[in-house]
């Protein structure tokens, strides 16, 4: 069985979709499943995990093995999965987490400063692919 990682997102975020879009991309080895945190299936993983109340603030990776990421670890998993971008999550990983999850949050706090768009970019079919809308 092909097991993959959930990648749960604010998908009212433009910098978060813009993300997401970009790991959908790069995600040649087919990983991540990308959940929206305002979907069925992101409620229902928020709930069974219990790490509801984080769903706006921060991204949630479920592993392969059923562990939980958040903020800049989810975002070195992420890189490191993906093989164009393993070395730069090697070099992050280096720097203390507390250091990474301040600048993480101070990226959060102001991300709608980073995509000034209003509206979304229409989803690729790549993106379709990996993406759970219920």
């Amino acid at each position: 069985m092909n097991q993959r990682a959930y990648i749960i997102f604010d998908g009212s975020c433009g910098l978060c979709n813009r993300a997401v879009l970009f790991v959908a991309k790069k995600d040649i080895k087919d990983i991540f499943l990308l959940v929206s945190s305002q979907s069925q299936l992101g409620k229902t993983f928020l709930k069974k995990y219990q790490i509801e109340g984080l769903e706006k603030s921060t991204v949630i990776l479920i592993s392969t093995q059923g562990h939980i990421h958040s903020k800049s670890q989810a975002v070195i998993y992420i890189l490191k999965s993906i093989s164009k971008t393993s070395i730069l999550g090697s070099l992050l990983n280096v720097i203390p987490n507390f250091i990474r999850d301040l600048c993480y949050d101070v990226i959060a706090e102001n991300r709608s400063w980073f995509v000034s768009k209003k509206s979304c970019e229409i989803p690729s079919p790549i993106l379709l692919k990996k993406i759970i809308l219920k």
